[in-house]
């Protein structure tokens, strides 16, 4: 896995700027849930969204592995399989109820190796992202303030030092969006296609 590139930089900007990846502080999530929750996170060894969600979130990190992590939710995602993802959605409801907990956190993240090896770009992650949030809403069951999604990155900051960030990702200030420079006429037709 890479980092990203100085167009991705942009995006993320460009997000950040709208309030649609948002900055946060530990302390505005501490423990906002007892019973840990539900974590899909990429199986990718090289980024640190287990560990910054057992910091950050809560202590008791219930998670999911899965390379391509919540993308594998999303009928967007090249090397999606229904079969697959279906019995890994049973796989966490299953340990959902074992747990007591009713939260589920998706922690999409670019650069992502599944995601390059079927030529996706950030835009595209950011685009099923938003899907398998609402997907997990609308198609799964879930109830809106029990889902929360997240974006991690990892890139070169302006001193030429590795960096890993993770976001909120606010799916309701990214669906306007929609027609906007940020977003093309084709993710348009794909995120109506996944809501």
């Amino acid at each position: 896995m890479g980092f990203l590139t100085g167009e991705d930089r942009d995006f993320v900007r460009d997000l950040k700027e709208v309030g649609v990846l948002e900055i946060y502080s530990e302390n505005d999530l501490k423990n906002i849930t007892r019973n840990g929750g539900a974590a899909s996170f990429c199986g990718d060894g090289d980024i640190d969204v287990r560990n910054y969600h057992e910091r950050t979130i809560t202590g008791r990190p219930h998670s999911q592995s899965l390379f391509g992590g919540p993308l594998i939710y999303s009928p967007l995602y090249r090397g999606y399989k229904e079969s697959f993802a279906i019995d890994s959605l049973e796989n966490m409801r299953e340990g959902m109820g074992a747990k007591e907990t009713q939260r589920v956190f998706l922690y999409p993240h670019y650069p992502c190796g599944m995601a390059t090896k079927y030529n996706h770009s950030i835009r595209e992650v950011v685009l099923m992202a938003a899907g398998v949030h609402i997907r997990f809403i609308s198609e799964f069951g879930f109830l809106p303030g029990k889902v929360h999604s997240f974006f991690h990155v990892k890139r070169f900051n302006r001193g030429e030092k590795e960096e890993q960030n993770t976001y909120i990702f606010n799916v309701k200030k990214y669906l306007p969006l929609i027609g906007n420079r940020i977003i093309s006429l084709n993710q348009i037709k794909c995120l109506r296609r996944a809501a």
